[in-house]
């Protein structure tokens, strides 16, 4: 009887190889909840990511609207400056804007002021 409690009987087997296939099973239930857990978090982390990166790129839209406008207005008053500037080259329209803003006259000329 002693050589026959060395051979273990089919029960013990049978009970060792669903222990075995138990503790795999949940291993790999364990592992599928991990491996969820980490894609839901890198998901997660990728969509924060995408959300800020769609986010500051319609600031920036925004920002280069804001200074595409202030570029034009500031290119239209560079526009005008310019041709005040080539319009009081000239002499004559140096007086002729002395004499209807500031009354000039030349020496020897009478002034009229008309009044209605």
């Amino acid at each position: 009887m002693a050589d026959n409690d060395k051979i273990p009987n089919i029960f013990t087997i049978h009970r060792f190889v669903i222990h075995i296939q138990h503790y795999f099973l949940y291993n790999i239930v364990y592992m599928r909840k991990a491996i969820i857990s980490i894609l839901i978090v890198l998901l997660s982390a990728l969509l924060t990511q995408i959300y800020f990166t769609f986010k500051e790129r319609n600031q920036i839209k925004n920002n280069l609207q804001t200074l595409t406008a202030k570029a034009q207005i500031l290119n239209e008053e560079n526009n005008e400056i310019k041709s005040e500037i080539e319009y009081f080259k000239l002499p004559e329209n140096i007086e002729k804007e002395l004499r209807s803003k500031l009354n000039y006259k030349k020496p020897g000329e009478k002034m009229f002021i008309i009044t209605q």
